[in-house]
């Protein structure tokens, strides 16, 4: 009951002021509000602290400082009061690393004012009080929060067996860095290559069928997986290429490799140029089958460009298929989609929509394939 009786003596004088700011505040004149919240908020006024706290959180009469913010919700947690907890804790897990730091300092380091007597906080000219204001006792110390302690972790203690799969690796012309019992990315890498070169499961873990692999390879045995075939059997470089075309490129051991052979996920390209001929008709110029966007448009260009009389520009670019509908007088329509058939219909209907007598002229797919070309 003693704190209880503190509290209240510590914060009663600020309630004159604290309900000033609270009008200022209501009026929209924020900047008087902080003025009015700031006195008493730095005499350790809970409620003081956490209306202040929220002016500088929005950037209300102020410019927007979350250090501060934080400053103020913390003293105002520290009493107990679970707006300001709530709030304080939100910013502990938006706020920058810096600022946080810098907001737990300043609250570590902050001591409560004195509240200035009633004469001194009246502007000059202002009718004195009818009573003296009251004696203000110092409010108690203040708990803060404290910084968190992160310790570092324990280090890591190097696993035999993963030393034996590393120089294992490393003796088949594998890289899996230095042998040293720590699993780490490059020897996950090694692994897994090992893996896919030698037709197992590739997840870049030590596992017993990877041990096992290891020991038939390294020693010229039989494979003791069951299959009875000779560890060093010649690896399916297609199906190897397949997988590495797939898990997208990039692996400078196999680039050279798999270059000989026909990329199934490869995406073609084809562009489409526009021009004006000499008969001021719309001229279209085609480039496809290219593996760069950039060289389809290019070739698309240069096709426009050679006949053209008055300039090109690109259409189009596409991955999938193309078509240009036509009809007399130069009316026409055109259209990109997944497949010939649709790319046609859709360019036929374009042209009808403003035109009669509407004919199919040109279609194809970036890939080549759909071919049709007519005057």
């Amino acid at each position: 009951m003693a704190a209880f009786a503190l509290l209240l003596q510590s914060t009663a004088p600020a309630t004159a002021d604290f309900y000033d700011g609270l009008r200022a505040y209501d009026a929209k004149d924020y900047a008087s509000a902080l003025a009015e919240w700031q006195i008493w908020a730095d005499t350790g006024d809970a409620d003081s602290q956490y209306r202040l706290a929220a002016l500088f959180g929005q950037g209300l009469g102020t410019p927007q400082d979350l250090v501060r913010a934080h400053l103020y919700y913390n003293l105002a947690a520290a009493q107990a009061h679970e707006e300001a907890h709530a709030r304080r804790d939100a910013l502990n897990a938006s706020m920058p690393k810096v600022e946080l730091a810098e907001a737990r300092k300043r609250a570590a380091e902050w001591t409560p004012r004195t509240a200035p007597r009633a004469a001194d906080a009246l502007a000059e000219g202002a009718p004195e009080p009818v009573a003296p204001a009251p004696v203000v006792a110092e409010p108690p110390p203040i708990a803060v929060e404290e910084p968190p302690v992160v310790s570092s972790p324990p280090p890591r203690s190097p696993d035999s067996t993963v030393q034996m799969v590393q120089r294992q690796l490393a003796e088949i012309g594998y890289d899996p860095g230095p042998a040293d019992g720590l699993m780490g990315a490059k020897t996950s890498r090694a692994i897994m290559k090992f893996e896919r070169d030698y037709e197992l499961e590739p997840n870049g873990t030590v596992t017993d069928r990877l041990i096992e692999r290891l020991a038939a390879v390294t020693t010229g045995s039989p494979d003791p997986g069951g299959s009875g075939t000779d560890a060093t059997a010649p690896v399916d470089y297609e199906a190897l290429c397949d997988d590495y075309f797939l898990m997208g490129e990039g692996d400078p051991d196999l680039d050279m490799l798999c270059s000989v052979y026909e990329n199934p996920y490869a995406v073609l390209w084809g562009a489409v140029a526009k021009g004006v001929d000499y008969s001021d008709n719309d001229a279209f110029y085609f480039a496809y089958n290219y593996p760069d966007a950039d060289e389809a448009e290019t070739n698309a260009m240069s096709s426009c460009l050679a006949e053209a009389s008055y300039g090109c520009e690109l259409a189009t670019l596409i991955t999938g298929c193309f078509a240009v509908a036509r009809a007399p007088g130069n009316g026409w329509g055109w259209a990109t989609q997944d497949t010939i058939e649709t790319a046609q219909a859709m360019a036929l209907s374009q042209c009808r929509e403003s035109n009669t007598g509407c004919y199919l002229s040109s279609s194809f797919c970036a890939d080549g394939s759909g071919e049709f070309f007519s005057n």
